[in-house]
């Protein structure tokens, strides 16, 4: 007997809720269209993707190689770099000592 009146009351909440189920239904069905239109340009898609991973696990080597040798070029960078600071006052005297050749 306690139960009657909240079976009452739920009869009433799924009542109330019985417009909005029928709302969902009407915009979930007006999105079908759109999800298989999805589907067929993901579908489309797909060779382009697959070419793409090909291509990019091609390269993956390249890359790896370009790594190791720019790695074996940094001390040369860093020897280039301390030769070429080094040469600077040489550079500067020169430009100074041919600015006073000019006429």
């Amino acid at each position: 007997a306690s139960l009657k009146p909240s079976i009452r009351e739920f009869r009433r909440s799924s009542a109330s809720l019985k417009p909005s189920i029928r709302e969902f239904r009407r915009s979930s069905a007006s999105l079908k269209p759109s999800i298989r239109e999805f589907r067929r340009s993901s579908a489309s898609l797909k060779p382009y993707i697959r070419e793409f991973r090909r291509s990019s696990a091609s390269l993956k080597p390249s890359i790896r190689e370009f790594r190791r040798s720019s790695a074996s070029l940094k001390p040369s960078i860093r020897e280039f770099r301390r030769n070429s600071a080094s040469l600077k006052p040489s550079i500067r005297e020169f430009r100074r000592s041919s600015a006073s050749l000019k006429p």
